[in-house]
């Protein structure tokens, strides 16, 4: 089996089977086993699956269901069912795009030292449209993009099984951004990683940004906790030293964006996690100070503005 496509799926009737409709066109003649993992949906998205399956006739699919117990969870149940030399993790409301599978796979087939393949993605409204597209790192930016921004969607990678064992799946003690944390982890464990131009999957997006709305309308504990744990992995690593700067470069995006929201206690927790490993300048002080006593707007413009300004 060349390929295993593991995707969790939850309260996404309308939505999964022109995913799995359009993924399957996308693998082209590779050998692909699907994991399908229902976790605990309350729709009619197990009856959508298995209008698909009855469609669909003679593919190597595996499908689970669990009550629910987050995407993690889900990502694991599937993982352990997983067949393929590789693995590649599909949301349920996204569609891979031709072409770029069977390149990432053959290259990964006759390179002994690669673990990781990725391409860029396009962003899709509800209608198909492309809203904005974006090209992944290069592989020497690699980490520093995970870091400090995003190296690529984790729709578009693609990994080795044996790397995957290797660094035992999610982390189901975290409640968010498992998949951040999981992506540094293969990244850092990974011999050598291959980046592909182009792009290799739609991710939809219905109204608003995603990530404004839910990450930073709220407290976010997890947040704090994925910070520690990318120090840790670093210096488990030894790759702090190098990187150190682009984990402060995330703090300090942090920082501005729950000034934004108005959550400035969640602002000071991160500069606290964030002066714990560089300590805290006058300049930086003065710049959290100003930004505690400003409405949130101001407080954020303030806090972007002043960076590098205040010596």
């Amino acid at each position: 089996m060349d390929l295993t496509i593991v995707t969790p799926v939850y309260n996404r009737r309308h939505v999964i089977r022109q995913t799995l409709d359009k993924s399957q066109q996308a693998v082209d003649s590779l050998k692909v086993q699907w994991v399908i993992v229902d976790d605990g949906s309350v729709d009619q998205s197990v009856e959508q699956i298995q209008k698909w399956l009855e469609a669909n006739p003679g593919l190597p699919v595996v499908t689970i269901r669990q009550p629910n117990r987050g995407a993690a969870a889900a990502r694991n149940a599937g993982l352990e069912k997983a067949e393929g030399r590789y693995i590649l993790f599909l949301d349920s409301d996204d569609a891979l795009l031709p072409g770029w599978l069977p390149k990432a796979v053959n290259h990964l087939d006759h390179s002994g030292d690669s673990d990781i393949c990725y391409t860029g993605y396009r962003i899709v409204d509800d209608s198909g449209k492309v809203r904005r597209t974006s090209q992944a790192f290069t592989e020497n930016q690699a980490i520093a993009g995970i870091l400090s921004t995003w190296i690529t969607h984790p729709d578009a990678i693609l990994y080795r099984a044996a790397l995957v064992e290797k660094i035992s799946g999610f982390r189901e003690d975290m409640p968010a951004m498992q998949d951040h944390e999981f992506t540094l982890r293969a990244f850092l464990a990974a011999k050598k990683t291959k980046r592909f131009r182009g792009y290799g999957v739609d991710i939809r997006e219905s109204g608003t940004d995603r990530i404004s709305v839910s990450r930073f309308t709220k407290p976010q504990p997890h947040i704090l906790h994925f910070l520690e744990e990318a120090v840790a992995l670093l210096k488990a690593h030894n790759r702090w030293e190098s990187h150190q700067q682009y984990w402060q470069t995330r703090c300090e995006s942090y920082i501005y964006q729950f000034l934004r929201s108005g959550l400035k206690n969640e602002a000071a927790k991160v500069a606290k996690i964030k002066k714990q490993h560089f300590g805290e300048s006058r300049s930086e002080k003065l710049r959290l100070g100003i930004a505690g006593v400003l409405p949130a707007y101001l407080a954020a413009a303030w806090y972007r503005r002043s960076s590098g300004r205040l010596g």
